[in-house]
């Protein structure tokens, strides 16, 4: 697309182009906006390496089904370690089918357990030399999949930002020591906000 020569037809392609940049990912402080927007592409899932690893002795899938209050399909003794995408999870790690598109990638994948919704294992036909397919069968897939990266990962660690000059902080507002706000931030009339 050709920009035209005025300022209005660049900010229209921009916007366009870097959709995907949202106020709540503003908030969130994943984007500096005083910045070139990052190219808008962001991988189905966060694959995780041995350094990002929050609970490296494991746990059961038994008792990952009791946290997420799922049923048990297989081997509830095996220890998964961490979380990942069905096409790249290995033996110790989970995954989610959150897609019914996806349910082929059930036939090959080497992940020690998958998190799916009451009877979408159906006939899974495992490729040869696989062992049998152990799941967690909960009602609602999405939530169960954030509470086990949760337990498995620990929460997201935000760098520290301080107060951005981009909130919009009221003249009564009390800020306490060692506080961070976002950009575009809104902190109300005769608002307290404790230390840290």
């Amino acid at each position: 697309m050709a920009h035209k020569d005025n300022g209005r037809g660049r900010i229209a392609h921009r916007v366009n182009k870097y959709k995907s940049i949202s106020v709540s990912s503003c908030l969130r402080g994943e984007f500096d906006l005083t910045q070139r927007p990052p190219i808008p592409y962001a991988p189905r899932f966060t694959r995780f390496t041995e350094s990002t690893m929050h609970n490296s002795s494991g746990i059961s899938i038994s008792e990952l089904a009791a946290l997420v209050r799922g049923t048990v399909i297989g081997e509830g003794t095996h220890i998964v370690r961490a979380c990942n995408t069905l096409m790249d999870a290995a033996p110790d790690q989970i995954s989610l089918l959150h897609n019914a598109k996806y349910a082929k990638e059930l036939d090959t994948t080497r992940a020690g357990c998958v998190v799916i919704a009451p009877g979408a294992l159906g006939e899974v036909k495992r490729a040869a030399g696989l062992p049998p397919l152990n799941a967690i069968e909960a009602k609602n897939t999405y939530h169960a999949w954030q509470q086990i990266m949760v337990r498995l990962h620990g929460q997201r660690k935000h760098p520290p930002v301080g107060i951005s000059p981009l909130a919009s902080i009221a003249p009564s507002a009390k800020i306490g020591n060692n506080v961070h706000i976002h950009p575009f931030a809104v902190v109300g009339e005769n608002v307290t906000i404790g230390d840290n």
